[in-house]
């Protein structure tokens, strides 16, 4: 390596879940009840699968919640992805950090690199979380820096073209 992060980074608006990716990472609430956002979305288009999934692995672990920073990892469940990471990026109260996103990300990141090389990723802390969207991108600056070994794309995905040009400006990405 010379140095230079061999992941490329880029933003799209849109619809996340149209994206083509193997493997998607979505924002979470502790209780990672799809209830609402990308969450709230996936179990509309793909059904009730992922939820019984996320209920049974609380469950399982003996817990009704997860502290934000958490990742967990849930199979396809029906979706088109290889695996689709969900990433507690607020507390019981949906309060958030820069420093909690970023360990969020970082934490799933690491945990997609398993399942492909193409991933896409929400902007975690954003919608229900306190976060403006320039924050989440100064907490990705950061990762960005990082080789990410198999990952070879990041797409964050915005629902508008004005969030993903301001997000394009703070990430210094062209696409």
């Amino acid at each position: 390596m010379n140095g230079q992060a061999q992941t490329r980074w880029q933003v799209a608006a849109g619809d996340i879940l149209d994206l083509n990716a193997d493997v998607l990472v979505c924002s979470a609430n502790p209780w990672l009840n799809l209830s609402g956002g990308v969450g709230g979305a996936l179990a509309l288009r793909y059904g009730p699968a992922m939820q019984g999934f996320l209920h049974t692995e609380l469950a399982v672990r003996g817990v009704k919640w997860l502290p934000a920073g958490t990742v967990l990892v849930a199979p396809a469940c029906g979706t088109p992805y290889r695996a689709v990471v969900h990433a507690v990026g607020v507390d019981p109260t949906y309060q958030s950090s820069m420093a909690t996103v970023t360990t969020a990300v970082e934490s799933a990141l690491a945990a997609a690199a398993q399942f492909g090389s193409h991933i896409t990723l929400t902007a975690i802390g954003t919608g229900y979380g306190p976060l403006s969207l320039k924050q989440f991108g100064e907490a990705m600056l950061p990762l960005m820096k990082r080789d990410w070994g198999a990952i070879r794309q990041i797409t964050i995905g915005v629902r508008h073209d004005d969030e993903a040009a301001e997000l394009r400006g703070i990430l210094g990405v062209k696409g």
